[in-house]
């Protein structure tokens, strides 16, 4: 019986968004395939290198998704910077209720609000009080 450590849930996201990244190349390559001759029109051609870039993309993204996997310090970096796009994204985007907490009203955006407020001065006060001790 093998007594390996589970690796920690949030790297299993890597393996899911590189398999998601994957899928949609593989959309983009079969309907690239499935295109006319390249050199029947400037705009088919265009179309044609547009799509090759993203399907570049698509894969150098899912590449890195891997890597995140496998190299746990990369994937934290990566989830850290992650974490900072959401969080800077999350304020002009709260009605749409895609990240953190939904207000539905005014009152609740209040509260949430305040609520931050209190969590950052105690914050604040536990930081403090190592440096600052009374007597």
């Amino acid at each position: 019986m093998s007594h390996e450590p589970k690796m920690p849930p949030n790297r299993y996201g890597f393996l899911q968004l590189a398999g998601l990244f994957l899928t949609f190349a593989l959309l983009v390559y079969l309907l690239m395939d499935s295109m006319e001759y390249v050199g029947s029109s400037q705009v088919l051609t265009a179309l044609y290198t547009v799509m090759a870039l993203i399907l570049t993309l698509l894969v150098a993204a899912a590449l890195l998704m891997l890597f995140c996997f496998s190299n746990k310090r990369m994937g934290a970096a990566f989830a850290r910077r992650f974490q900072y796009l959401r969080d800077a994204f999350a304020v002009p985007l709260r009605h749409l209720g895609l990240f953190g907490y939904h207000a539905e009203s005014g009152l609740d955006e209040k509260r949430f609000a305040t609520k931050r407020k209190l969590q950052r001065q105690a914050r604040r006060h536990y930081a403090h009080k190592d440096h600052n001790p009374k007597s």
